[in-house]
């Protein structure tokens, strides 16, 4: 029973409710038998235990629940650079591109075949091989399903 209430509740939600619970209702000037029924209450909501409650009321546990939001830094803009510098080099693993990153951005900005901004072209040569895998995962999905939905074609028509 108490897993079905706990269901619609989230971390974060039975994190305020414990800090409305600990500060509004104000727990620690309560005597025992209403700290109890304070407990009692909040984890018959929730289905949390007991022990646990009473641990995360003591360590502040309550307060511990945002996470940092860190600015991303590479914009979309910048993904459909890295997807045109990877298509133009014939589509290369993200290792085979970084390195050839590091050495081709500058020429390609020379000739003309690249253009981009000086902040943009500095992070393409800064970008490590996973993040450029991580980047280019939905466009690499859409070119194999394409691949594959061809080949599939072929096979039914031949």
């Amino acid at each position: 029973m108490n897993d079905l209430k706990c269901n619609f509740m989230d971390l974060e939600f039975r994190n305020k409710l414990l800090k409305i619970l600990v500060e509004k209702k104000g727990y620690h000037s309560k005597s025992k038998k209403e700290k109890s029924k304070l407990l009692d209450e909040y984890c018959a909501l929730t289905g949390q235990n007991r022990s646990y409650v009473i641990r995360k009321i003591q360590n502040k546990g309550y307060l511990k629940f945002s996470k940092r939001k860190r600015k991303p830094k590479y914009d979309q803009k910048f993904v459909e650079v890295l997807a045109q510098v990877w298509e133009k080099f014939g589509f290369p693993c993200g290792k085979r591109l970084e390195i050839l990153l590091k050495k081709e951005v500058d020429r390609l900005r020379k000739i003309g075949e690249l253009k981009c901004s000086d902040e943009i072209a500095q992070k393409l040569k800064e970008i490590t091989s996973s993040t450029i895998d991580l980047k280019l995962r939905k466009k690499k999905r859409y070119l194999r399903n394409r691949i594959l939905k061809t080949k599939a074609f072929l096979k039914i028509t031949s």
